[in-house]
């Protein structure tokens, strides 16, 4: 209840208690009070008005976020080759903010959850590998070009990955060759 408060109050819709250590320029409040466990009950004090500094044993943290489920995706590059369309991305999955694992296991991504589009075809991947360690994964692609699509045509291409229900699909930004 009261880390879902304080994210609100920092303008995200969800929030989770997580452990935390660190310096005291990363604490944001403290004092906080939620007497009545009733939305919009909670009061704290800013930590930097505050002279009396936090013990180790007296820390807490939250972790804030906007979505139950989502997929954050950055570096997405794609080359267009004769009969084939390559693509690269780093993408990591979330789950109630906490990171879910992409090789293996319930959000497993493979060629059935991902699509390579671009501005008139949908390509399936043939082909996947998704590797990396820690927040990241490193995926890889390759999708062979429809048959009518002219080897050197040029244009735009994004992917798409399919969430655990459609509201958490995810579209990356447009790759333009």
């Amino acid at each position: 209840m009261a880390a879902k408060w304080i994210c609100q109050q920092n303008d995200y819709k969800f929030g989770r208690a997580t452990s935390l250590s660190g310096e005291k320029g990363d604490f944001l409040l403290t004092q906080l009070s939620c007497p009545n466990s009733v939305k919009g009950s909670c009061f704290a004090q800013q930590y930097g008005n505050r002279t009396l500094p936090c013990d180790t044993d007296e820390i807490a943290g939250v972790f804030c976020f906007n979505a139950p489920f989502e997929y954050i995706t950055s570096n997405f590059k794609v080359k267009s080759k004769r009969t084939r369309v390559e693509a690269t991305l780093n993408v990591s999955a979330f789950k109630h903010g906490k990171l879910v694992n992409l090789k293996s296991g319930t959000f497993k991504l493979d060629s059935s959850k991902v699509s390579l589009l671009s501005e008139t075809y949908k390509m399936k991947p043939t082909k996947i590998k998704i590797s990396g360690k820690g927040d990241v994964s490193y995926m890889k692609m390759r999708a062979t070009k429809p048959s009518n699509m002219v080897s050197s045509q040029r244009g735009c291409y994004y992917a798409k990955i399919l969430g655990p229900g459609s509201e958490y699909d995810h579209k990356t930004e447009s790759f333009c060759l």
